[in-house]
């Protein structure tokens, strides 16, 4: 008898968008400011929206924002800080606990100087989130 004789298909995964595909550990980032610039909007300075990054891992991270940034999940947006612009794939939106912000969760995908170095010191130098390490 064959292993997969009662096997009826399809195989339910669940909610599959929520599998964990994280490499390394996510750390505090102590809210770094950044401006978030959706896909075919123009930087202008005084256009975009204003983020916090709260977390980061060496794949990713959470930015905090205001809940009515019209991005599609997933979708993709340019994180600025200072002269750069580096892009993330936006991956899920949840509430907040504070009323009228989002978590964006986010995947980093080309990281431009200087973010990639504030990322990748918050990560050497962090201990891991939920740890008394």
């Amino acid at each position: 008898m064959d292993r997969w004789d009662d096997f009826r298909g399809p195989l339910d995964l669940g909610n599959w968008h929520n599998i964990e595909r994280r490499i390394g550990t996510r750390v505090p980032a102590d809210g770094i400011a950044v401006r978030l610039v959706l896909d075919g909007e123009i930087d202008l300075r005084d256009e975009g929206h204003v983020g916090r990054v709260i977390e980061v891992s060496v794949t990713g991270g959470a930015i905090e924002a205001q809940s009515d940034i019209p991005v599609d999940v997933p979708g993709s947006m340019k994180v600025s800080l200072g002269d750069s612009e580096s892009t993330v794939t936006v991956r899920h939106a949840t509430p907040s606990v504070v009323a009228g912000l989002t978590r964006y969760g986010v995947e980093w995908g080309r990281l431009e100087e200087p973010f990639r170095s504030v990322v990748y010191g918050v990560v050497a130098e962090a201990r891991p989130v939920g740890t008394n390490r």
